[in-house]
């Protein structure tokens, strides 16, 4: 835990946390559809080992990566915490992510992507970490010139949607653009892929309200007016 407070700081933790306990005190979603949340957030843990791996693989300190993985969709809790209706009929009705994100945009005026991204620059984390959660539902084959984080959390993003396929481990080597041979990223993301599997197979199946992927975090209770407030804000915009 004193590695994430020296990379990203005490606020920004905060910040982090703040943000899933809001979701994670919502109690709106509506009934019936409690494994549904549940399934995204196991998704997220994921894809938080998954980006956390593939950050090691290009010499990258992991812990970032890891959390742009475990909030990545938060935009999608939020949003489904807020307008549990509307919200519910878009993740019945949508045929994959991304029709997810364009009903998104229908119904809202902005995707989950945008709304975290957003929420999240707002509240000063940094611009790399916001970009990285506001594309990574955009194509792969977009990322040549992405930074790093951007990269790495788009891979994730497409390997965890993607479980049970074969991935092309040469062209995903490739988005990468770190040097890594296509065996050696395959066998990387196979430990991945286990460590994740076990990671969610431990996580609490009480609606809404999972076992904290990050441990025992520092009090937040500072940041929560302000946090509820600008998420309001938003929302109501």
């Amino acid at each position: 835990f004193q590695d994430a407070i020296e990379i990203l700081g005490i606020d920004t933790l905060r910040v982090l946390v703040e943000v899933q306990s809001l979701v994670a005190s919502g109690g709106k979603i509506p009934a019936g559809r409690a494994k549904a949340m549940s399934d995204c957030w196991r998704h997220s843990v994921k894809c938080a080992i998954t980006a956390g791996h593939l950050a090691s693989s290009m010499g990258r300190p992991p812990f970032e990566a890891y959390l742009a993985g475990l909030f990545h969709d938060i935009g999608k809790l939020l949003l489904w915490v807020n307008f549990p209706g509307p919200y519910d009929a878009i993740l019945q009705d949508a045929s994959d992510a991304d029709g997810v994100e364009v009903a998104e945009r229908s119904k809202f005026g902005v995707s989950h992507s945008q709304f975290a991204a957003d929420l999240f620059r707002a509240w000063d984390l940094s611009i790399l970490f916001c970009d990285a959660i506001r594309y990574h539902h955009r194509p792969l084959s977009e990322m040549a010139e992405a930074l790093p984080l951007v990269r790495i959390l788009s891979v994730a993003h497409h390997l965890c949607c993607r479980e049970g396929q074969d991935p092309d481990w040469a062209w995903l080597a490739g988005v990468l653009g770190c040097g890594i041979r296509p065996a050696q990223l395959q066998a990387r993301m196979e430990n991945a892929g286990r460590e994740a599997r076990k990671a969610v197979s431990e996580l609490t199946d009480v609606p809404g309200r999972p076992k904290s992927a990050m441990g025992t975090l520092p009090d937040s209770s500072d940041a929560g007016g302000a946090a509820f407030q600008l998420q309001q804000d938003y929302l109501a915009a």
